[in-house]
């Protein structure tokens, strides 16, 4: 037994001094060979001419700018909120209902302090629900309402309602939705 230990050792000997001079044939070459440069040269080379379009900006004219803004002016008031509606300029409108309406949302609650409002959007989306705040003012006061949806069937909101109510403890209402 201790023959065949002596021949594996052997073995493994002879396999890392062969391993080690092919190391050594592959990288010594190497060491001593010269850098190789490679250039090429381009006769007769000659920058192309590109004509470049005329590139000049014309301001539009200052009284048509200033119009825009007092046009802005007369429907946005001084915090961003949409003079007739009372909307958050960006913000969807939550509304009542009207014969036409074509999307819903159900709206949880309304809050005057943002902090109460973003507590129950947040536990609405840790309970998995798609919760989000929609700003307004209503008579001069800052609302946050709390809404779910939007919803492309009245059903589809009235089923969502139903369970909202039962899970939240609260009395959410149907509301028109518009971008």
């Amino acid at each position: 037994m201790k023959k065949n230990r002596m021949d594996a050792k052997k073995r493994n000997i002879v396999v890392g001094i062969i391993f080690l001079v092919a190391v050594l044939v592959i990288l010594v070459p190497m060491l001593f060979d010269k850098p190789v440069q490679i250039t090429t040269e381009i006769d007769d080379f000659e920058n192309p001419e590109i004509e470049l379009p005329d590139l000049t900006i014309e301001e539009p004219p200052l009284d048509d700018v200033r119009a825009a803004g007092v046009k802005l002016d007369a429907l946005v008031d001084a915090d961003g909120f949409d003079k007739e509606t009372g909307v958050r300029i960006g913000e969807p409108e939550l509304t009542s209902e009207v014969a036409d309406t074509k999307r819903w949302a159900v709206q949880l609650a309304s809050f005057a302090n943002e902090e109460s409002a973003q507590n129950l959007v947040d536990q609405c989306l840790a309970a998995g629900d798609q919760a989000w705040l929609s700003v307004a003012k209503v008579d001069g006061k800052t609302m946050h309402r709390v809404a779910v949806g939007p919803f492309l069937r009245r059903d589809d909101a009235e089923d969502q309602s139903s369970t909202l109510e039962t899970k939240y403890d609260i009395k959410p209402m149907i509301v028109a939705y518009r971008d």
